[in-house]
């Protein structure tokens, strides 16, 4: 007695293999053995935000016309709350990846040497940084270096990571630059999420005391 799958019936035992084997599933539509579909994520990224780094308020700024900007694909909503989370916790690394090149397709390279992540919080269960992942991911299409040289100062990460009120009172001197600025004097912010906006405005803080320009921040998504 031959057994004989078809073409379709091959592809999804495969597939359904291939999740036992690696249990992935994409977070959109829970395709098995995907961290993420190109197509769910590009439909994500269908809304373009531009905001001022300073203060938030969208550009342009009438009260930093010359300042840096924040640029994101998409709006943080519900879904993306659930696709940063697999991405975070779910050791989806690709998915940062994935970000990185769909926000670099997306948003004009900007007008700097150098890709700076917001730094991991000291404590993180996590044994990457995705915003690391994320900037690779855009600076292999813009052909833009990536430099990890910030990190959290003293305690101050433990506040940050709970978020909320806490996170609205960063001190200054919340990140600090801990790496080898040389060669990086206009650098571009890269992280996942934009909420109140101060970790990039610290790590801005950070990066001018060094006396390196910061053009702007790239993020996947903001509120």
């Amino acid at each position: 007695m031959s057994f004989h799958l078809s073409s379709g019936s091959f592809f999804i035992f495969a597939r359904s293999l291939l999740h036992v084997l690696w249990p992935a599933s994409c977070p959109v539509c829970g395709k098995l053995g995907e961290s993420i579909c190109a197509s769910c994520l590009d439909g994500l990224a269908q809304m373009p935000i531009s905001v001022c780094l300073e203060c938030g308020t969208g550009e342009p700024c009438a009260l930093h016309p010359n300042g840096p900007y924040c640029r994101a694909v998409s709006r943080y909503d519900a879904v993306n709350r659930h696709v940063v989370h697999a991405m975070k916790y779910r050791n989806a690394r690709r998915v940062a990846t994935m970000m990185g090149q769909r926000i670099a397709r997306s948003i004009a390279p900007p007008d700097a040497d150098c890709l700076v992540p917001v730094p991991l919080h000291k404590g993180s269960e996590r044994d990457y940084n995705q915003a690391c992942l994320i900037a690779q991911g855009a600076g292999e299409v813009w052909g833009i270096p990536v430099r990890q040289v910030l990190a959290w100062h003293g305690n101050v990460s433990r506040q940050a990571r709970a978020g909320g009120a806490e996170e609205r009172f960063l001190p200054k001197d919340a990140i600090i630059v801990s790496g080898n600025l040389s060669g990086c004097r206009r650098a571009c912010l890269v992280d996942d999420v934009r909420t109140t906006g101060n970790t990039l405005c610290a790590a801005r803080v950070a990066l001018e005391r060094e006396g390196c320009g910061v053009a702007g921040a790239v993020v996947w998504s903001m509120s």
